[in-house]
């Protein structure tokens, strides 16, 4: 005979697991720093002012 399965404790159980793939995931998104979110945000911004100040203006434009 078969294993018996409780269908509402299975149901909670794909949910958590659900929960915690998605928090994981979340945690790689906001889980910095304010120090490294700074800094990143710094090197953004000098990135684009120095990709600004290389741009070429072309004159059919």
């Amino acid at each position: 005979m078969g294993k018996v399965i409780n269908f509402k404790r299975a149901g909670k159980k794909i949910t958590r697991r659900k929960k915690e793939q998605e928090a994981g995931q979340r945690r790689v998104l906001f889980g910095q720093k304010k120090s490294v979110k700074i800094r990143l945000k710094k090197e953004k911004k000098t990135f684009e002012t120095n990709l600004d100040n290389h741009k070429t203006d072309e004159p059919g434009d």
